[in-house]
Order: C-alpha cells, then sequence, then structure tokens
C-alpha cells in the first residue's frame, strides 16, 4: 500500500500526561485512513521533529492492521514523503 500524503491535524499537547496528541491523516491510493496518535516527546519540541514522531506512530499503528500483519500487503511511502519522514 502506498501513502502518497500524510496530514497532520487537530494538534494538541497535553499537560496532564505529558504528550502530544493529533489526528494523522494517511491518504492512500485507495482510501483515506484517520488515526489518533500520541507521542511522548519534551514539551516544546520542535515541529519537524513532532511531525516525524506523529508520521512514525501512525505507521506503527497502521501495520498492526490485519491487512499488513498478515503479510498481504507491505507499507511504503511515496518517494516525495521519504525525505520529510
Amino acid at each position: 500500500m502506498l501513502v502518497t500524503d500524510i496530514e497532520v491535524t487537530h494538534y494538541h499537547y497535553d499537560n496532564h500526561h505529558a504528550r502530544h496528541c493529533a489526528n494523522v491523516v494517511l491518504s492512500l491510493i485507495d482510501r483515506t485512513v484517520n488515526l489518533y496518535c500520541q507521542i511522548n516527546l519534551p514539551p516544546y519540541e520542535n515541529t519537524e521533529d513532532r511531525d516525524r514522531g506523529f508520521a512514525h506512530e501512525a505507521a506503527r499503528q497502521l501495520k498492526r492492521m490485519p491487512e499488513f500483519r498478515s503479510g498481504h500487503q507491505e507499507l511504503q511511502l511515496a518517494d516525495h514523503l521519504v525525505s520529510r519522514h
């Protein structure tokens, strides 16, 4: 499965749990997947590192889905996303 775009939306920092939270939207050729992600980084982490962390967490969650766990499909990032994430 080819991920053609990654968008981080509804970002907020949860002071109570000391973690960054956001929805991560993965655009695939045949569908869009919306995942709720939480990452543990310092509160004032720069945007680029934070977005990279969200992308990694979204990929981790996606790989746990049956399509990928079974080995029937492989997760790939489009070339323009590889350098960003």
